[in-house]
């Protein structure tokens, strides 16, 4: 229902989403790309539907039975709904055009190009190819920060790096080469939203011939990521630019219409309903040729939405061949073939061989489009890009292939138009690779372990960067009362992060303070873009939005170069003094992460005091109290989105799987509690039991959980 846009039919607060999601008209695409499947694979899905409507008529689920509603009996054509939403999800192709747009309306395409650019000292490919070089430092002939004016007259939110809680994951594939007895070995976990219940459950599958073992989605048959004995796979987010944002002009004859090459044509228009009565609204759905209107420009003039997924031909249901799959280059193929939401696939063999290439729909397309562009200028699109132009990786020398959701390879040809833009930054791919590559004898529990590294290479180069900029004495930087104060805390923070080990542990305070510099750094260097670009005329207020916009759109790792090269021209200041900037910036820090009320010595917040856990149903507002009471317990947790161990309060692995496909005995496989919410469980909890079945919601496979009944 919210891939849709029709998730306010069942909880009046969702018509917010639903009036993002509805213009969309994803369930016409589901329809059309259901009448395209080949007949296996529709037969599939209807026998699927077939199943899930025979339990529904069994009996309502509980959050139905909790809003006294009825479900309506499941479709073959949600499950590619399902499919759909997972790709909208995972894509933040346009939300990144948009932030992009103030920051390149200030500084121009070039120095934006620097600003956005994730591209570093961390960079690394999926087998540790060459990449394209970071770019280069802006010459004092090209921007001058310490022209632009003193510091700002109203503060500017400050906000962490927008890719760092992008949907993401973490893959490696590990060769023979590299383990204790010959076996390759895939890991996976992908990060996402942490929900309870979680989003995987755990299939598996027999028939004469064939076993399928792995995880998949509600409303998704046979397995999303597992094995089949023969081959394993394992996923990670593409984060390719998947999207145009299009500025369309209205006919000022006819507002009726919008302008294009030789005249004008009428917008596609269509009445929806949201939500249902008595607090139901009506909603004005328009279209044009590049696809849905979406939004508006600041000038108010319409943004058209051209969407990958909005193109003929790019879904289907080609995951479902990996089960078939007996050989890499088999598995490689049918992963290649995939249209659906786009993704890095490692797979490793039963022969101990490992291989990588892009799955899922990309746009066939001449250039990228990194901000909103006039209609006049939007490139032509030709679909959707085949198959056979998606590139395949088989037996790395190095033995090790590993993701995170970086720039995976040089992008020519073809894929310059789909990659290079909106990846994250390589530092979870460079740390898996450093790990990995260090040894030649791994099992899956051993690299079970890599997977909860939390070392951040990026928080020590701030740290490093920021002590070599400080004033040469900081003990005698400052005066006055508060300068003073200042100065302590500034020095205190200091000590803190000199000794600390790189490892983002909960009770670690230096991260926190690392973090908050890096805040504080974006916002300076924002401000500084902003207030050059309006002119001396701004009114601090308009400073103050147009520093926010312009941050939106920066990166973390341009001003990490900038303080670690210490360019006179790159410094936010017009005095021009870097150990001025740094310790202005550790002061500001200190003071966001120091505990007040503390006597005595000065102390800092913790990592874990600042990433709690808040794991709850992900409609848990609409089921009232007794869902709200199902919340997970609030713990304190390690990681950090710079880390192997991505960790915030609500976004994480969602599952941690290592597979050797023809070791299934050794695999490690780590998800939530199995329907532990099923009313089946819970009235035998209540009579103090937990059964473990051969077959079921509970079957021995499972982690063990005991009650004092069944412990002894």
């Amino acid at each position: 229902r919210q891939a849709a846009g029709e998730l306010g039919m069942l909880f009046p607060q969702a018509v917010a989403l639903d009036r993002r999601a509805r213009p969309l008209g994803l369930r016409a695409v589901a329809r059309r790309a259901l009448a395209g499947l080949p007949a296996g694979h529709a037969r599939l899905l209807a026998v699927y539907a077939e199943g899930v409507n025979a339990q529904l008529s069994a009996g309502a689920p509980l959050e139905y039975r909790m809003i006294k509603l009825a479900p309506e009996p499941w479709l073959p054509e949600d499950t590619l709904l399902v499919q759909l939403g997972m790709a909208k999800y995972l894509d933040s192709s346009a939300e990144f055009d948009q932030r992009r747009a103030a920051l390149y309306a200030a500084v121009g395409p070039e120095l934006g190009g620097f600003f956005a650019s994730s591209a570093g000292v961390l960079s690394m490919s999926i087998d540790g190819a060459a990449l394209p070089a970071a770019p280069a430092l802006p010459s004092a002939g090209d921007l001058d920060l310490r022209t632009r004016g003193s510091a700002p007259r109203q503060a500017v939110p400050a906000t962490d790096a927008p890719r760092e809680t992008v949907p993401g994951s973490n893959a490696f594939a590990v060769a023979g080469s590299r383990t204790k007895d010959g076996r390759a070995i895939v890991g996976n976990d992908m990060h996402l939203a942490l929900t309870a219940p979680g989003i995987w459950y755990r299939v598996a599958l027999e028939w004469n011939g064939g076993r399928l073992l792995g995880l998949s989605l509600p409303g998704v048959p046979l397995v999303v990521q597992g094995t089949n004995g023969k081959v394993a796979w394992a996923f990670t987010n593409l984060t390719a630019d998947l999207s145009d944002l299009v500025v369309v002009d209205i006919d000022p004859k006819d507002p009726a219409r919008y302008l294009v090459d030789g005249g004008s044509e009428a917008f596609g228009t269509e009445e929806v309903t949201l939500g249902r009565a008595p607090r139901d609204e009506t909603l004005q759905v328009r279209s044009t040729r590049w696809g849905p209107v979406i939004g508006s420009a600041p000038d108010g003039r319409p943004i058209a939405l051209r969407w990958v997924f909005l193109e003929p031909g790019a879904l289907d249901c080609g995951v479902f061949e990996l089960a078939h799959a007996q050989t890499l280059e088999a598995a490689l193929e049918a992963a290649r073939n995939w249209r659906g939401p786009p993704q890095n696939t490692l797979v490793a063999a039963a022969d101990g061989r490992i291989g990588w290439t892009i799955a899922g729909s990309l746009p066939a397309r001449p250039a990228r489009t990194p901000v909103p562009v006039p209609w006049r200028s939007a490139p032509a699109w030709n679909g959707v890009l085949p198959s056979a132009q998606k590139p395949i990786i088989v037996d790395p020398a190095s033995g090790v292939l590993t993701s995170g959701n970086q720039l995976s390879i040089a992008p020519t040809g073809a894929l310059a138009s789909v990659l290079g833009g909106d990846e994250s930054a390589g530092d979870r791919a460079h740390r898996l690779r450093a790990l990995i590559a260090a040894r030649s004898d791994w099992t899956e529990r051993e690299l079970h372990e890599v997977q909860l590294d939390v070392h951040s290479a990026r928080l020590l180069r701030w740290r490093d960067a920021l002590i070599a900029a400080l004033p040469a004495d900081l003990a005698k930087a400052g005066a006055g009362d508060a300068a003073l104060a200042a100065r302590d805390a500034a020095l205190a923070a200091r000590g803190v992060i000199e000794a600390w080990n790189g490892m983002v542990d909960a009770d670690a305070t230096a991260p926190e303070i690392l973090d908050a510099c890096r805040r504080a750094a974006r916002a300076a260097f924002a401000a500084a873009i902003a207030r050059g670009a309006a002119g001396g005329g701004i009114t601090p207020a308009a400073e103050g939005a147009g520093a926010a916009a312009v941050e939106a759109g920066i990166e973390d790792e341009p001003i990490l170069r900038a303080l670690e090269a210490r360019a006179p021209n790159l410094v936010p200041a017009a005095d021009g003094d870097w150990a001025g900037f740094a310790m202005r910036v550790l002061a500001a820090a200190a003071d966001e992460t120091r505990i007040p009320g503390t006597e005595g010595a000065i102390a800092f917040r913790t990592r874990g005091a600042s990433n709690i856990c808040a794991i709850r149903h992900p409609a848990a507002d609409s089921l009232g109290a007794a869902a709200r009471m199902a919340e997970m317990p609030r713990a304190q947790l390690p990681g950090h989105p710079t880390c192997v161990r991505v960790q915030t309060p609500t976004f994480g692995a969602s599952e941690r799987s290592v597979i050797s496909p023809a070791h299934l005995a050794d695999a490690v496989l780590v998800t939530s509690v199995p329907n532990v919410a099923h009313r089946d469980i819970a009235a035998k909890l209540l009579a103090g039991r937990w059964d473990v079945t051969p077959t079921g919601l509970l079957d021995h496979t499972h982690l063990r959980f005991f009650t004092d009944s069944s412990i002894t």
